[in-house]
């Protein structure tokens, strides 16, 4: 893991959900964030995992999926760049309610729960 470089963080900006937020404000926001590189496909959270991050697609893609009955792989939702998920599970259960999947050449911003959740309680 590292820090966010000026480029990943010009990209984050361009997220809806970040977008029109003053320079100063992101910054806050993203406390402890972190890029992170998935050269090989890999789970990135469970099913009831505590949701303790949410997270931003620089590159890549990314699959939500559910289990079915058989074991087998029901993809929900795709996430691509510029795209943010699982920010609605750190406000709501505080668990992932899916499963997500993390194809090799993804780069992710893991965004941690409690910083950016205290920002925005300081700073509505």
């Amino acid at each position: 893991m590292s820090g966010l470089s000026s480029a990943d963080l010009e990209l984050v900006a361009t997220a809806p959900l970040f977008s029109g937020i003053e320079r100063d404000d992101l910054l806050a926001l993203l406390s402890g964030a972190a890029t992170v590189a998935y050269p090989k496909t890999a789970l990135l959270f469970n099913q009831g995992d505590k949701a303790d991050r949410f997270f931003v697609v620089l590159a890549g893609q990314v699959n939500l999926f559910a289990m079915t009955k058989t074991g087998q792989q029901s993809i929900i939702e795709i996430f691509t760049a510029i795209a943010t998920f699982a920010e609605a599970a750190i406000f709501l259960t505080g668990e992932f309610p899916l499963n997500c999947e993390v194809l090799g050449g993804t780069r992710l911003v893991h965004v941690p729960a409690a910083p950016f959740l205290k920002h925005l309680s300081q700073h509505s």
